[in-house]
């Protein structure tokens, strides 16, 4: 019996001593650290980069009614000034509006005369006691809604003229999609074409 316990107790040390790092401590392996020295070096002139070369300043101009182009003055590339006439489309449609512009307004007109006829007799009556106050003031609404429709009948006749025409706002070069806006095609509002300051 004591043999077996000896045997056993020099195999738990054998067995302990076996499980012990003899090695220590391990230093850590150094960093390889590449350096270079800071020299002049020779420009290299040119090189091709890739991008988008864009003005720092863009005027988008359109006409106020569609229609169909029928002349463009300017061409892509080329220098405007502020003023110049750059395209034109087809009258045709805008003289018909501006005729019926014509109509509506020498219709108010011809409102306004009878309204104003109308109110002055409702005066006169008035002042003599013919009348009623009631009467005389429906009088005065009837002239002077007659008047407001006058007035918004010159202003759409005067406007008329100059839509079918488009003009520079400003000096710059002409940029823009020339095909969407060549003659033939339609052009307004929703068609614009844009002015670049000129390199």
């Amino acid at each position: 019996m004591r043999t077996i316990l000896v045997a056993t107790a020099i195999v738990c040390a054998i067995g302990l001593g076996s499980c012990s790092d003899e090695r220590g401590p391990t230093e850590p392996t150094p960093r390889q650290v590449g350096v270079v020295v800071a020299k002049p070096e020779p420009l290299v002139q040119g090189g091709a980069i890739t991008g988008d070369v864009r003005a720092r300043v863009q005027t988008d101009l359109s006409f106020r009614v569609s229609g169909k182009i029928i002349e463009r003055l300017v061409e892509v590339g080329q220098s405007v000034k502020a003023g110049q006439l750059l395209a034109r489309i087809d009258p045709e449609e805008q003289k018909a509006d501006l005729d019926v512009a014509a109509a509506n307004l020498q219709s108010a007109e011809a409102q306004q005369t009878q309204a104003q006829l109308a109110y002055d007799r409702q005066q006169s009556l008035f002042r003599t006691q013919v009348t009623t106050r009631a009467a005389l003031d429906q009088a005065q609404e009837a002239l002077l809604t007659a008047q407001a429709s006058t007035k918004s009948a010159q202003a759409l006749f005067r406007n008329r003229p100059g839509y079918p025409v488009l003009y520079g706002a400003e000096g710059g070069c002409r940029r823009g999609d020339h095909r969407a806006q060549r003659r033939g095609r339609a052009g307004g509002a929703g068609r614009p074409g844009r002015l670049h300051p000129c390199p």
